[in-house]
């Protein structure tokens, strides 16, 4: 059976998700992070990657403030399930599709058959974590896409960047579109997708 397609479109991150998007930062909390061009802040990155597929649910790993998951939120044909291991939400998010969960998603009741969207962007940025979870996830989830933040934020972060299993994962540095100097990645998990990426 052949792989289900899905187009990745950087052109329009960097040319247009800026201007766009901008509407969501009337529901972010003021000190949740910094909306800025793609290549700075991952904030329009983020509402970018709700589009690429619809009727799904995104898991976001690491929820801290809540700007991601209202970029997240974009497409509102999906669900956001954000996970975080206390609640640091300065104060109430009013998007519908949002559900916030305190805990670790890796001991949580979780359809991974749901989910075709993923994020991780936890401290302390040292890749440890990062590592645990991707195992887990290599046990747990058939596949889709994932973003992880961070990925040249210290020599941690890029053993474990530089590590993944690029057999079993197709993976793409995005940090031209995403978090600037600090690395964004892609992660076409398990290779799910014939994917493509415009430039």
């Amino acid at each position: 059976m052949p792989k289900p397609k899905i187009t990745f479109n950087k052109k329009f991150v960097k040319e247009s998700a800026h201007e766009e998007f901008s509407y969501l930062l009337d529901y972010i909390p003021q000190i949740a992070g910094n909306y800025n061009q793609p290549g700075i802040s991952d904030y329009p990155l983020y509402a970018y990657f709700s589009t690429l597929k619809n009727k799904t649910t995104i898991l976001e790993i690491g929820t801290y403030q809540g700007g991601s998951a209202c970029m997240l939120s974009h497409n509102e044909t999906n669900k956001v399930i954000t996970y975080d291991i206390q609640n640091f939400l300065p104060s109430e998010i009013d998007r519908k599709n949002i559900e916030f969960r305190i805990g670790n998603f890796m001991e949580e009741d979780i359809d991974y058959s749901k989910i075709t969207l993923m994020t991780i962007d936890v401290d302390p940025h040292d890749g440890n974590q990062e590592r645990t979870m991707l195992a887990f996830l290599e046990e747990k989830w058939k596949g889709g896409l994932l973003i992880l933040d961070d990925i040249h934020n210290g020599s941690g972060m890029e053993d474990f960047w530089n590590n993944i299993d690029r057999e079993r994962h197709e993976v793409i540095d995005i940090s031209d579109i995403g978090h600037g100097p600090y690395g964004t990645g892609l992660v076409n998990f398990n290779r799910k997708f014939d994917l493509t990426i415009v430039e």
